[in-house]
């Protein structure tokens, strides 16, 4: 019997288009990001990189590790639906090296606080 996934929808721009960094971090944004993220590696590893570089720069290591250890485990306890083309299973290797990335730099290799916040969301 296959269990029921939870749809977590990403936060939408006035325009349509996803918030793909939020302006305010919080439980549900994390959720978000989890989504978001998890399905932007299975299109394009280095993009989901990029894009927790630049979520560090915005948000801090702090909140990247929280994003980082939420998505490590949806991929070994999957709650939510994601749209990816193979087992959840394969994206463990890449993301725990991603926390390590991350663990090991520190919020000035980033330069967090940015200067740039006014640019949220993107």
């Amino acid at each position: 019997m296959e269990e029921m996934l939870r749809t977590v929808e990403i936060a939408r721009k006035p325009n349509g288009n996803p918030v793909c960094i939020p302006v305010t971090m919080n439980e549900v944004a994390i959720e978000q990001q989890v989504k978001l993220i998890i399905e932007m590696a299975d299109y394009s590893s280095f993009d989901a990189h990029m894009h927790l570089s630049l979520f560090h720069h915005f948000h801090g290591g702090g909140w990247t590790l929280r994003v980082l250890d939420a998505i490590l485990q949806e991929l070994q306890q999957p709650s939510i639906e994601v749209n990816i083309a193979g087992q959840r299973s394969v994206w463990i290797p890449f993301f725990k090296n991603e926390k390590e990335i991350h663990q090991r730099l520190t919020d000035r290799d980033y330069t967090y606080p940015p200067e740039d916040a006014s640019r949220l969301p993107m």
